[in-house]
Order: C-alpha cells, then structure tokens, then sequence
C-alpha cells in the first residue's frame, strides 16, 4: 500500500487537545495518540516505517466510548499531527483506511 500524502490534507476543523471533554494527545515514546473520557482511553498505534512515513496500525476504542466520535476525533488530531510534522501517511488499521477514503 502506498502511503497517502497529508501535507495540504483539508480537514474541516483543526483539532485541539481538548474537544467536549476529551482530552487527545500524543504520546510519542509510546508511538501511540489517547484520547481520554470518563476515565476511558482510546489509542490509535503507530510506527515510523520510512524517513518521513507513518504506518497508522491499529486503533481502538473501549465499548464505553464506542459510537460516539471518539475514534473519528483520534484519527483526525493523529492526520493534523502528521501534516503539521510533514509525514506521509500510511494506513494499514483498516479504521483509518476507511476514514480516509470519505
């Protein structure tokens, strides 16, 4: 799979670190991006698999958070974090993949 450019990506908001309560952040000795609510954590996973490419590999939402936009809002700060850094993106988590394709 290729990776997908994000540089000049259009999304419609920039994320902040705080959206309706939920803090998102990077946690980059982890490789990873949490969003935290409640109490409750998502993830989204990665690893640097070329000079300037990001795979994005996995992401996961508790069934608490489920529905309710938290991964849609992971993956959107994870995309403003790697355009703002001038990563390619690469999305073998097949949740990103369909995320980038709408």
């Amino acid at each position: 799979m290729c990776p997908l450019p994000v540089r000049g990506c259009c999304l419609p908001y920039p994320l902040h670190d705080s959206v309706g309560g939920m803090k998102i952040e990077h946690r980059e000795e982890e490789a990873r991006f949490v969003a935290s609510l409640n109490g409750a954590e998502a993830e989204l996973t990665y690893r640097q698999v070329a000079p300037g490419v990001l795979d994005y590999n996995h992401t996961w939402v508790p069934p608490e958070l489920r529905g309710g936009g938290v991964g849609g809002a992971l993956v959107r700060f994870a995309l403003d974090h790697a355009r703002e850094q001038g990563y390619a993106v690469r999305a073998s988590c097949s949740f990103v993949a369909r995320f980038l394709e709408h």
